[in-house]
Parts: structure tokens; C-alpha cells; sequence
């Protein structure tokens, strides 16, 4: 987390100031506690054990790369490249990997609807009521985790565009939610390579049964 939190550090003028911004960083991080609490994030996932240490140097180099990429290549808002990072995290955490191909075709069907939407060329009152109603069919949709994000992307995408720039924010919206999904997806292989690589370097001895020796 080091190097995704320096990326977007900001330069403050006082001591108060600063207390605020490491409170809000509290607060934050207490919060995405209590959302895994809330969706039942299990103790022990069923799978592959991964060395604690391993992970977190992964996952922190995808981190830090995602919100430096966003810098770099000066986007307004850089923080959508790492925010489908630490969404799918804590859906990894629970075992539920499926939702890292649903949160990418979803981002791309609401990316893509939106341009449609630039091509019809709305009044700003009816792009904003067509994004209220998207947004309202998003919460209705947690069953289906794909439809669901793509008519929040869609949704997102209305409400931050001013008017005429809707096509700019999808494409640039889309693109940054999807370059941090492949990040991800290369952080998982080169996290697989180096636990497999480990695995065969120092084997772990299997554990005898009980059954057996009663």
C-alpha cells in the first residue's frame, strides 16, 4: 500500500491538515474491513495457500503500477485504474474469482452503452434522469454481478460527464477500469509462477491422517 499512497500524496500546509488525511485513510481502511464482515468474507477459503509475504508484495506492485499508470499518463482521475483492484480483492479474498471476469464484461457493455448514448446526443436533464434510472436498476441487480456493474458503469459514466463529453468519459472511464482488471489478472499469474516456482523448491511433507494411524 506504500507505493499506491505516495502516488497520490498531496502536499499539505498544515499540521491539522494532516491529521485529516490520515484520519480519512483510517476511516477508509476500517471501512473496507467492515464491508468484508458485511458479505461474509470466510476465515479460511477453500484453494491454494499462498505465503502471506508473497501476496502482499504481489498485490502492492500491482497497487503502486495501477495508480502510477493512471499519473503518468495524466488522467484526471487516475484512482479508477487501482479501484477494480481493491474491489476484486475482497472478492478474491472469498473465493469468488468469477467476479473478476464479470466486473470486466460489465465495465465493458456500460462503457459501450454510454457511447451510444453520446451518439443519440441527450439533453443534460434527460441524461441525468436516464442515469438515476440506471443506477436504481444497479441495486436491483446484486444477484447478477455482471448486469449489475454494467449499468453501474453506465450510470457513473452519465453522472460524470458534462454535457457533450459523455463518449470522452465512457472511453476513458472504461479503459481505466479495464487496464486495472488486466493488472490484476497479471499480478494473479506472476503471483502463480512465483508460489509455484516456491512450492517445487521447497515441497511441503503432507500430513499423515488420523485415520491412518488409529
Amino acid at each position: 500500500m506504500v507505493p499506491y499512497a505516495a502516488t497520490f500524496v498531496t502536499p499539505v500546509s498544515t499540521a491539522s491538515s494532516a491529521v485529516t488525511f490520515g484520519a480519512i485513510v483510517a476511516i477508509g481502511t476500517e471501512y473496507g474491513l467492515v464491508i468484508m464482515r458485511r458479505f461474509g468474507a470466510p476465515a479460511v477459503v477453500e484453494g491454494d495457500r499462498y505465503s502471506l509475504p508473497v501476496i502482499a508484495l504481489c498485490f502492492g506492485a500491482v497497487l503502486g503500477g495501477s495508480a502510477a499508470l493512471g499519473v503518468a499518463l495524466s488522467w484526471t482521475e487516475p484512482y479508477w485504474v487501482p479501484e477494480p483492484i481493491l474491489v476484486l480483492a475482497m472478492y478474491l479474498i472469498m473465493g469468488r474469482r468469477e467476479r473478476i471476469r464479470e466486473k470486466a464484461l460489465g465495465t465493458a457493455l456500460g462503457a459501450a452503452a454510454a457511447v451510444a448514448v453520446a451518439v443519440i446526443g441527450l439533453s443534460p436533464w434527460a441524461q441525468t434522469a436516464l442515469a438515476v434510472v440506471a443506477f436504481l436498476l444497479a441495486v436491483m441487480q446484486r444477484a447478477t454481478y455482471w448486469r449489475m456493474y454494467g449499468l453501474y458503469t453506465f450510470s457513473l459514466v452519465l453522472f460524470l460527464a458534462s454535457p457533450g463529453d459523455v463518449g470522452f468519459e465512457a472511453e476513458e472511464r472504461g479503459f481505466q477500469i479495464l487496464a486495472g482488471i488486466a493488472l490484476l489478472i497479471l499480478g494473479l499469474a506472476v503471483l502463480h509462477l512465483i508460489v509455484g516456482r516456491l512450492a517445487r523448491r521447497y515441497p511441503q511433507p503432507e500430513l499423515a491422517s488420523t485415520a491412518s494411524g488409529a
